[in-house]
């Protein structure tokens, strides 16, 4: 009985082997994997870090060309206070206007409410002598 014992345990090393081997290439290959995973992580990560730097100076960018801060050339404002009667803030918002933009990115970019925004492009609209937005806008850019 001890003797087919032995013959067993002989039998069931290859077994062992082959599996001990299968149990190691499984092993190297999550290795592996984790490996590229991490890797992949890193790129990412550098690739959001890239993505913060671009949109602060495109937010950087957009400050320098806001209204009041040297984005618009003095004279066009001086132009348009004497053609259209505007007072500063009014000229401010009509330059957003003719850029397009609505109450609200005029309030955001101005720092005042949307009401008053909606009230100051009112004022606009009748100084300018128009009906819509669009007209404005089209009158500005001339």
């Amino acid at each position: 009985m001890h003797a087919k014992k032995a013959g067993k345990k002989s039998s069931v090393d290859p077994t062992s082997n082959g599996a001990q081997e299968r149990l190691s290439e499984v092993l190297s290959t999550f290795a592996t994997l984790r490996e590229d995973g991490r890797a992949l992580i890193e790129r990412i990560h550098g690739s959001l870090l890239e993505m913060r730097d671009l949109r602060q100076q495109i937010r950087a960018q957009r400050t320098e060309r806001a209204p009041g801060r040297g984005g618009f050339a003095p004279a066009r404002a001086a132009y348009l206070q004497m053609q259209f009667g505007l007072t500063a803030r009014e000229t401010e918002v009509a330059l957003l206007l003719g850029q397009g933009c609505s109450n609200v990115a005029i309030a955001k970019t101005l720092g005042i409410s949307t009401h008053t925004a909606r009230h100051h492009t009112q004022r606009v609209l009748a100084k300018m002598k128009v009906h819509s937005r669009a007209e404005a806008g089209a009158k500005l850019r001339g």
